[in-house]
Parts: structure tokens; C-alpha cells; sequence
């Protein structure tokens, strides 16, 4: 299957999913990834607005805020991206491809920063070597060698993930994935 295949595959079975089994997925991979010692000892996480059909995490954002922890979003531009911290979630706004993105008033997160900050990545597949198959635009593999310090996990429904996808060697693995049924790492 090509990564395009892939992806029209995974997006039909998103399709399926109703909004209360997406919510109670989600908040399984959310409860595993409150118990995991990367995201305990972080102190600013970036994360996603999760999309329609993507692993719902918005309780793990919550959570995180609830704790105190600082919360950055990704904003595209010019190809590129960098993640803006967030005070309300009032500040994210509709941006690049329908995504929530933080507005002009939110500050960039520094590289001081950026060193005590675990990422959740999101991703249309994975499989059970961490290997990782995006939305196509390259941005989370770009931003992470820039920042290769940066912690990373994933989140996704179990039925994202293969035992082999295709991947290139350009493409950055999380740490850690996370599913309502297991946790594969290679720690």
C-alpha cells in the first residue's frame, strides 16, 4: 500500500467512528498518556487541536493545563512551522487547512524552552516500529531536525496502526505510541 493509499484507507475508517466512541477512544489514549513518566516530568507540551477523526487527546490538553503545564500549538507558515503558547484556548483560531492554530498574540516558544517540552505528535498511520506516516506536508519531520532534543510521543486509534508502513528515512519517529489498547515503545 502506498502512503497515499494509506491515507485514503485511514480516512474512510475515521469516517466510521461516531462521536461517542471517538470521545471514549480518546479518552483512553489520553488516560495512558497522564500515567507516563515523559509527559509527568514535562513542563510544556506541544500539542495538536485534534481534527475531525484524529485521535481525540483534548482531554490530555485539558489535563495539562489543569496542572499547570504550559500548552503550545503549531502554526504553518511559509512552509514551515513553530509552536505559540497558549493562555485560553480562546487564543486558537482557524488557520492552515482548517486547523485551530494560536493567534498573533501568543509568544513563540523559545529553544530554553523547547528543551523541557514533550511533543505529541499526530499522524494519519504508524506502525509497530514507531515509523510514522504524516498528512504529506513534511512539517513535524522538518521542525524536529531543527529541534532534535525535543521529546515526542504519538497518538492514535489502534486501527492506525500496521505492522510495516511505507516510510523514508526523513520521517522522525515518536519515542512512544499511544492507542486505547497498548503503548509500543522503544525506549
Amino acid at each position: 500500500m502506498t502512503k497515499k493509499e494509506l491515507r485514503q484507507y485511514i480516512k474512510e475508517k475515521r469516517k466510521l467512528l461516531s462521536e461517542d466512541e471517538a470521545a471514549e477512544l480518546g479518552s483512553k489514549i489520553s488516560m495512558c498518556i497522564s500515567e507516563c513518566k515523559l509527559y509527568k516530568e514535562a513542563s510544556i507540551i506541544l500539542a495538536y487541536w485534534p481534527l475531525p477523526g484524529e485521535a481525540d487527546i483534548t482531554q490530555i490538553i485539558f489535563d495539562a493545563k489543569k496542572h499547570g503545564k504550559i500548552l503550545a500549538f503549531p502554526r504553518l507558515m511559509n512552509n514551515s512551522m513553530d509552536f505559540y503558547k497558549t493562555q485560553r484556548f480562546a487564543d486558537l483560531k482557524y488557520g492552515y487547512m482548517n486547523l485551530r492554530e494560536p493567534d498573533e498574540r501568543c509568544k513563540k516558544v523559545s529553544l530554553v524552552e523547547l528543551r523541557e517540552a514533550l511533543m505529541i505528535m499526530p499522524g494519519v498511520a504508524f506502525d509497530t516500529s514507531l515509523n510514522r506516516c504524516g498528512y504529506g506536508g513534511g512539517y513535524y519531520d522538518r521542525y524536529l531536525e531543527k529541534h532534535p532534543y525535543i521529546r515526542k510521543i504519538a497518538a492514535a486509534y489502534e486501527f492506525q496502526v500496521f505492522d510495516e508502513i511505507p516510510h523514508e528515512d526523513t520521517d522522525i519517529k515518536p519515542e512512544m505510541l499511544f492507542t486505547e489498547k497498548r503503548i509500543i515503545t522503544q525506549l
